[in-house]
């Protein structure tokens, strides 16, 4: 492989034939000329695509973006010249922009899943009721068994935390269920920047609600370290 050097020209290829435009800015590259070995079957250039911008009044230049392949076929009376574009990781060719003098590319756009399951492995972490420790867990995959795994420590924690907040709630509630199509207020726990504190609320539902704010404040400043730690799951 003999590898051309930037800012020269390489003759008898047009400059259109090495543009490259990556979201709507083209980027030409110039190149040297490769020394001549017809013994060979082809000859494989190396061109490195750079981008340019003006710095202190003078054009810096990044490195690379892309890499063409120019194949000189080694047959005297065959002028043609294949250019083989090895594509960067994430793109993809725009058929609908791409032209022969331009190569238009843009980004792959992954398919979100429909399921839990088409995620197919996950990390994480989960917590064990046998040994009361928070475990890692890598390249899981999603199988029912593992259900389980969040994506944080953080958020085990808070979903221990959460669980025995909802036996307390009720416990607090002696009863009383919210119906948040009736119009009436509830006094709910919410976080407002970083502390929690009680709000007013007709038809929003909320995890921690009450039935007034007597209740909510005995509640909030019984057990303000539990909701702390289950803020990631209900903030």
């Amino acid at each position: 492989m003999i590898k051309f050097n930037l800012y020269s020209k390489l003759s008898n290829i047009p400059m259109d034939d090495v543009n490259l435009q990556i979201a709507d800015e083209v980027i030409p590259v110039e190149t040297e000329q490769p020394s001549k070995n017809d013994n060979k079957i082809s000859a494989t250039t190396t061109v490195r695509i750079v981008k340019k911008r003006k710095k202190e009044g003078r054009m810096a230049f990044f490195f690379p973006l892309i890499t063409f392949y120019i194949h000189k076929l080694s047959n005297p009376h065959n002028h043609m010249k294949t250019l083989n574009i090895e594509i960067p990781e994430g793109y993809e060719i725009d058929q609908e922009k791409s032209t022969f003098e331009k190569i238009v590319f843009k980004e792959i756009k992954k398919a979100l899943p429909k399921t839990w399951y088409e995620l197919r492995k996950i990390d994480g972490y989960y917590g064990s009721s046998a040994t009361l420790s928070i475990n890692k867990a890598e390249g899981y995959v999603t199988a029912p068994q593992n259900r389980s795994i969040f994506v944080t420590k953080e958020q085990v924690e808070a979903a221990i935390a959460l669980a025995q907040l909802s036996q307390l709630r009720d416990a607090y509630r002696q009863g009383w269920i919210p119906d948040y199509t009736n119009g009436l207020e509830k006094q709910v726990i919410v976080f407002d920047t970083d502390k929690p504190k009680i709000a007013l609320t007709w038809n929003i539902g909320c995890f921690l609600s009450f039935p007034n704010r007597e209740i909510a404040e005995e509640f909030l400043n019984n057990f303000l370290d539990l909701i702390n730690q289950a803020r990631p799951l209900i903030s």
